[in-house]
């Protein structure tokens, strides 16, 4: 509930409130607000019925503005420069940290780059050697393939040859035996009879001889000659 109040009344509550002690001047009497239930128009102002003798002071008058300390200021200062000072070297942690990272991120790129292209190049290299050593084996194959068909067509070339030496020698063999069998069909047999003729008179039996009883043949032949 709102009491309005002339400006006599103020002035006149503020000049009570100057007079009356500190004890004493933190509330109205029941005199005074009661007195202020019959109300006054002409001055619109008006307080709650329970506002202290101070609020009805600073409505009277404007308070005066409120100012800080030096020791309030330096600490105000002291702490905008130690946060910003803070922000600051977190900042900078933030921003070497992440640099780091990437640095670290790049280095372990790079790594991985090297030594992919160094695996790249032993298995070409090795890939190349397998490669090399096929073409040597097959070279080595296709060699001796080469070698192995010289040396059967050499074995049947001499074969060839020996057969038809055989042959040749066979066929010289039967002609001359022919040529021998055409030219001379008549002297076998008189050459069998001489040969036995021969035998007969050498190795016939002589007479034993006193001279020399176990000759068999010296009185013979002493005989005939």
């Amino acid at each position: 509930m709102f009491i309005p109040l002339s400006s006599e009344l103020l002035s006149s509550t503020l000049a009570i409130d100057s007079s009356l002690p500190a004890e004493s001047a933190t509330a109205l009497p029941a005199a005074v607000t009661s007195s202020f239930a019959a109300g006054d128009t002409m001055n619109p102002t008006s307080i709650p019925t329970t506002t202290p003798i101070n609020s009805i002071r600073a409505l009277a008058r404007a308070a005066p503005t409120s100012t800080l300390s030096a020791g309030s200021i330096a600490g105000i200062a002291l702490g905008g420069i130690l946060f910003l000072a803070l922000t600051i070297t977190l900042s900078i942690f933030f921003y070497r940290h992440l640099r780091h990272r990437a640095q670290l991120n790049a280095e372990r790129l790079r790594i991985q780059k090297e030594q992919a292209a160094r695996q790249a190049a032993i298995d070409e290299q090795i890939r190349r050697e397998k490669m090399r050593e096929e073409v040597f084996k097959n070279a080595k194959i296709i060699e001796a393939d080469a070698r192995e068909r010289a040396l059967d067509r050499k074995w049947e070339r001499l074969r060839a040859e020996g057969e038809r030496k055989k042959r040749e020698a066979a066929a010289a063999a039967a002609a001359a035996q022919q040529q021998q069998q055409v030219e001379k069909p008549v002297q076998a047999l008189p050459k069998v009879e001489m040969r036995e003729r021969t035998e007969r008179e050498v190795y016939r039996p002589a007479p034993v001889s006193a001279a020399n009883p176990l000759s068999h043949n010296h009185g013979g032949n002493a005989a005939r000659a």
